[in-house]
């Protein structure tokens, strides 16, 4: 219902099309183009975005992780300040994450403070959630424009950027 309602949110401000896009660019759900108000979404207007191949959003329900391909990932411990690289153990719990275990944690490897997989400052940031709008090829989103889809949604987004 919370998908229903943020599509028919961006649908009554015309940033998307109320019919779907037949350039859908992944699999999870359906996506939509650009409306003729997508500028009230975005930082700068970006004139090309509707001569682009790809340039819809994505609506996406299930166990998702969302995270920049390009990343070069660090964790940080919040117990002991370590720095490191995301490693086999990590990659593991986010499978174990997809399959349901909510509560999965991760040791740090210098001071093996556990904390839940979801809980770890990475940055790039990773994303975990059960909704994902994901908007292809668009300009930065203006914060006001995330602040009130947070309104609508009624919890705080978690924003991933980053290129393919």
């Amino acid at each position: 219902m919370l998908a229903r309602h943020l599509r028919n949110y961006l649908v009554a401000e015309e940033i998307i099309d109320a019919k779907k896009s037949d350039r859908v660019p992944g699999t999870r759900g359906p996506s939509y183009a650009p409306g003729p108000e997508y500028t009230a979404a975005v930082d700068i207007p970006y004139p090309h975005l509707f001569s682009l191949a790809m340039n819809v959003v994505e609506i996406s329900q299930g166990r998702i992780v969302e995270m920049d391909p390009q990343g070069s990932f660090k964790a940080t411990c919040p117990q002991c300040g370590k720095v490191f690289t995301p490693g086999e153990d990590m990659y593991d719990a986010i499978s174990s994450w997809h399959e349901g275990e909510n509560g999965i944690s991760v040791s740090c490897p210098k001071c093996l403070h556990a904390v839940r997989l979801v809980d770890w400052p990475i940055k790039p940031v990773w994303g975990f959630g059960n909704l994902v709008l994901k908007f292809w090829n668009w300009p930065m989103l203006r914060p006001e424009f995330i602040d009130q889809l947070a309104s609508i949604a009624g919890f705080e987004p978690i924003v991933v950027t980053g290129k393919l």
